[in-house]
């Protein structure tokens, strides 16, 4: 399984990319070309986007690459390798961008790289810099989610996570619409060590949270695991509260059906917890009783 906030930003960034290229990146867009040539297959990364934009006048046809990223680290010669590769196969200028969505609200990320008769340059963004506004205005729910990741302009975090769900209750209306919505705001909102003022928000709302349709629970349920994994996720949800996870990782581990990462990403948890867990099992695979303070 792929970083849990990878897949969050590719799956949207394709339904409010206008928007997003036009406020954040500042490119033109134009007719977009989804690139599914064998260069993708090879090289690319969960956190990556191409689209190839093509303009009436040829000149200016270029690859738009976004990455994602949460970690504050130097990219420079991935970014420089990718956009040989991209160049190459393409023949176009490639627009490079890296959009920081981590916790660190000055990242130190290089944005260049310098060597003989070779000069690299692609733009760094982060989205803390950017006014709550941009997003929350939207009508664009995957826009608004990304309002927990913005500068809020001395509001207080209480008070955005409200106008937050507000807004996406009064675009989508009904629970089954929302539900996407709250499960990814409630993701998101780690990266800013919200997550559980988040959930308690959405609990505090009239807001009647889907379980079954969450993605952690169908992944659950197709091996046959649905009770533990409700469990988990039912506890984490309504009290933001991890406890019960020890519980469903025991469980899952017994169906011996899952590695290590993919229970850690699952379940939202450390490999190195999977693995004391599954340390403490006896060899019979039976649950022991285990008191774990905090994940």
């Amino acid at each position: 399984m792929g970083n849990i906030f990878d897949r969050i930003f590719k799956e949207d960034i394709e339904v409010m990319l206008e928007v997003f290229a036009k406020n954040i990146l500042h490119v033109e867009m134009a007719k977009t070309i989804e690139l599914k040539d064998k260069i993708q297959t090879t090289w690319e990364r969960e956190g990556d986007f191409l689209k190839k934009l093509v303009f009436d006048d040829p000149s200016k046809d270029c690859v738009l690459h976004i990455e994602f990223h949460v970690k504050d680290e130097n990219l420079t010669k991935w970014m420089l390798m990718t956009y040989g590769m991209i160049y190459f196969e393409f023949d176009v200028p490639v627009k490079q961008f890296v959009i920081y969505v981590g916790r660190k609200k000055k990242p130190k990320m290089p944005f260049q790289t310098s060597h003989d008769n070779c000069k690299h340059l692609f733009t760094v963004i982060n989205l803390r810099e950017f006014s709550y506004k941009i997003f929350l205005e939207s009508s664009i729910p995957e826009l608004i989610v990304l309002t927990v990741l913005s500068d809020f302009e001395g509001e207080r975090a209480e008070v955005m996570i409200r106008e937050i769900l507000n807004k996406l209750t009064k675009l989508k209306g009904n629970k089954i619409g929302l539900d996407k919505y709250l499960y990814q705001l409630e993701i998101l909102s780690k990266l800013r060590n919200l997550q559980q003022l988040t959930v308690k928000t959405i609990n505090a709302m009239p807001i009647v949270y889907d379980l079954k349709s969450d993605v952690r629970f169908k992944q659950g349920k197709e091996e046959g695991i649905e009770e533990g994994i409700e469990k988990g996720i039912e506890k984490g949800i309504e009290k933001g509260i991890e406890k019960n996870k020890i519980e469903t990782i025991q469980k899952i581990l017994a169906t011996k059906k899952f590695t290590d990462e993919q229970i850690a990403d699952l379940l939202e948890v450390s490999i190195s917890f999977v693995r004391k867990i599954k340390k403490e099992l006896p060899k019979g695979g039976n649950k022991q009783n285990t008191n774990h303070k905090s994940l």
